[in-house]
């Protein structure tokens, strides 16, 4: 399981999405700070000020569509970072096509959820995640 005290930033340009995504974390007794952003632009931002702050963000849920700068851009943007490289991400999207879903395979993200998603969809998507980059790390 995910340490319940980590930083977590959430971009999607839909206000309710952040809101559901944050509600499902607080049910899984996730207890740390959000970081919420509305594009992959301003998500970018706060993953430099919080790591600039050294209070880094520890994982990254994105939404896919999102005006300015869609999440495919920004997970491009946070993996040309090395202080970003291996940020645990997760893509959040409408979109099921392969090519989409390879397109982000090969960009970096960490794992991927198709909307609609349900409460235990996204805590085995986290956890996916969180064991994935400890182990990468240990």
């Amino acid at each position: 399981m995910f340490n319940p005290q980590i930083r977590i930033l959430i971009v999607d340009d839909q206000k309710s999405m952040r809101s559901l995504i944050k509600t499902h974390l607080r049910s899984m007794g996730y207890r740390g700070p959000i970081i919420e952003a509305v594009n992959g632009k301003e998500g970018f931002r706060n993953l430099r000020e919080q790591f600039d702050s050294l209070l880094p963000v520890d994982l990254v849920i994105s939404d896919w569509n999102m005006p300015d700068t869609p999440g495919i851009e920004f997970l491009r943007m946070v993996r040309a970072v090395p202080e970003f490289m291996n940020l645990p991400f997760l893509m959040i999207t409408a979109e099921a096509l392969p090519n989409q879903i390879l397109e982000a395979a090969q960009a970096g993200v960490s794992q991927y959820i198709l909307k609609p998603f349900t409460p235990a969809t996204i805590k085995e998507k986290l956890i996916a995640v969180w064991n994935k980059h400890n182990q990468a790390r240990g």
